[in-house]
């Protein structure tokens, strides 16, 4: 009885499985969070991309990126007084434009953190988009910024 129940349970198990939708895209596609069309080898994205043959890039690079984001942060007074401290993860689209767009906390330490994270980052100058087969693609983003006394 017990083995009947096991195969049971492991029939209903793969079952389930079988009819999730596919984590992957064949064809030469690019990872997307969001489902997409494929045709002929060919895709339509309407959504983000999460890799590009060539990521997005800070004008500088990444140091320069840094350089600006600690150039720019002011500490909240609020957090200062509290002692707050932490790390604010942003997630933000870099557009076929380069432009910085869809501004969200990912990972959120204390309210006023969270909002100068987010005004930084929406007052980023463009990027060089991020490129697909030639193309400029929307890409996805996640940027950690450390909130931190000297």
């Amino acid at each position: 009885m017990k083995y009947l129940l096991l195969l049971l349970l492991c029939i209903v198990a793969t079952t389930s499985i079988a009819q999730l939708p596919p984590t992957h895209i064949t064809n030469n596609a690019a990872k997307t969070d969001k489902n997409i069309t494929v045709t002929d080898s060919t895709y339509i994205i309407d959504t983000p991309l999460l890799t590009a043959e060539q990521m997005p890039e800070f004008p500088g690079g990444q140091r320069e990126l840094m350089k600006f984001i600690s150039k720019q942060i002011i500490y909240p007074v609020d957090a200062v007084e509290n002692g707050i401290q932490g790390k604010v993860i942003v997630q933000f689209v870099i557009e076929k434009d380069g432009s910085v767009s869809n501004v969200k906390v990912l990972q959120s330490v204390y309210r006023s953190l969270d909002a100068e994270a987010i005004r930084v980052v929406q007052i980023l100058p463009n990027w060089s988009p991020g490129i697909m087969d030639g193309k400029p693609v929307r890409i996805k983003y996640v940027l950690p910024i450390n909130f931190t006394f000297r």
